[in-house]
């Protein structure tokens, strides 16, 4: 399944540190990366670090791609709430790169068609 998106699983990295996650936590983690990395250039990989310190959880997550990285990072009481923050800025991070990507791509394409005149 994932291999038709230029990713296998070994593409996406967790460490967890400061607590110990259930199984249920690890594939509700992994769904949201899989999101993530489904959005993400071609063929880049995913590295994500959560900790629990006291009563506060942080979500670090990287992205690492051709195109360069991209990087975001949240912090708040709640594990889904930091991973429903996480997986917002990232995918707005990744529609504005693809919105300058299309940009780019429409420039090309003009100046080809006037350089082709």
């Amino acid at each position: 399944m994932l291999e038709n998106y230029g990713f296998n699983e070994d593409s996406i990295d967790v460490k967890y540190n400061g607590f110990y996650p259930s199984e249920n936590t690890k594939d509700f983690i992994y769904k949201v990366l899989e999101e993530i990395k489904l959005e993400s250039p071609y063929n880049s990989r995913i590295v994500s670090h959560i900790s629990r310190k006291n009563k506060l959880f942080k979500m670090t997550v990287e992205v690492h791609s051709g195109v360069g990285p991209f990087f975001v990072s949240s912090t708040d009481e709640s594990l889904k709430s930091v991973s429903d923050k996480v997986l917002f800025l990232m995918r707005k991070r990744l529609v504005k790169w693809k919105s300058k990507k299309q940009q780019r791509l429409s420039l090309k394409e003009v100046f080809y068609r006037f350089s082709h005149t």
